[in-house]
């Protein structure tokens, strides 16, 4: 899936499968990510806010597009070199609490399992990119860790578009942010 070259003007929710300009079916316009005494504190309210209704069924349909679209690219990542050390190091260290699939077969704990499949996703797949007005991203990268968290919280599909959803829009809000440098 590729949509390197999009303009920021396009409509970058069809892109990623996020809700970036009208989240609902009413058309209006969400509040910002960003509001809140602090950045964190935005994300975090438009993440506790954000429901599966609030989803159109195109950008429903989409996100299973690029969930598909991550899947078939970390299957065909398998037996790769570094993806088998990767799995490994997953299957070794993976801990006591192993519950989360591993893409592939096996299983780890969530950060091992959400680093792994992470991996298998991104391998093939380098030129899923939103290009914002002053970055590049890969949405897909969530994908791996959003599963992971999903599944180790014995979340729904529905949550788990919903949490890929909030991730997508978050990546793409913050890549079209200027870099604030600090000395």
């Amino acid at each position: 899936m590729s949509t390197a070259g999009a303009s920021p003007q396009q409509d970058r929710g069809t892109q990623s499968g996020a809700p970036v300009q009208d989240v609902g079916h009413s058309g209006a316009k969400p509040k910002p990510i960003i509001t809140g005494e602090s950045q964190a504190q935005g994300i975090a309210k438009f993440t506790h806010r954000m429901t599966y209704e609030d989803l159109t069924p195109e950008r429903r349909e989409r996100l299973k597009v690029s969930v598909l679209d991550s899947l078939a690219c970390a299957i065909n990542a398998l037996g790769a070199p570094p993806i088998m050390a990767s799995l490994e190091q997953a299957k070794q260290f993976g801990g006591s609490d192993a519950q989360c699939t591993l893409i592939g077969g096996g299983n780890a704990n969530v950060i091992y399992a959400a680093s792994a499949n992470t991996a298998l996703v991104r391998y093939v797949d380098l030129m899923d990119s939103y290009l914002g007005p002053v970055s590049l991203c890969h949405p897909s990268d969530n994908v791996g860790a959003v599963l992971a968290a999903c599944e180790h919280a014995g979340r729904s599909g529905k949550e788990f578009l919903t949490a890929l959803a909030v991730a997508y829009q978050v990546e793409s809000e913050l890549t079209s942010l200027p870099v604030q440098k600090t000395r």
